[in-house]
């Protein structure tokens, strides 16, 4: 964008490709900027819903006792106590779901800090080294006078 913009005033008619250059660049950014932190949150929302199933087994006493407390909700609505179970299990399941999504969510977040701590020291360290290499110019006294006399 930088050259674009040092083509364009070097050389005005550039304009309209710059214009359409810099509108391209603007959408494809929003975009990939708003699928990458998707696809990780999905990535992950997987990887933390297969961590919570697995340790879901219906032996465990308070599985059951979750499952149960589910399908009681549901007992004057439904007969079938197969069905109430099974809609037990339907509710465990969301829940599970709604954890993984919670923790997928903390981990883009945890993303998107890691990524913006990396960027503000690559950026404190680029302006140190700029600062340590850059040498101030002092004008000196021959270069503040002109060799003509005031009058």
């Amino acid at each position: 964008m930088v050259l674009g913009t040092r083509n364009v005033l070097t050389n005005p008619r550039n304009l309209v490709s710059f214009s359409v250059l810099f509108g391209i660049c603007q959408n494809l950014g929003g975009l990939i900027g708003a699928a990458l932190p998707g696809t990780f949150q999905i990535v992950r929302e997987k990887f933390h819903s297969s961590n919570i199933v697995e340790h879901l087994v219906l032996t465990d006493p308070l599985v059951a006792a979750r499952v149960q407390s589910g399908s009681n909700a549901l007992g004057s609505v439904i007969a079938d106590p197969a069905l109430r179970n099974l809609q037990g299990i339907r509710s465990l399941a969301t829940a599970a779901t709604r954890e993984a999504n919670v923790l997928a969510y903390n981990d883009v977040f945890m993303l998107i800090a890691v990524i913006a701590v990396l960027t503000m020291i690559w950026i404190s360290i680029r302006a140190l080294w700029l600062m340590s290499t850059t040498k101030n110019v002092t004008p000196t006294p021959s270069d503040s006078t002109s060799g003509a006399t005031p009058s």
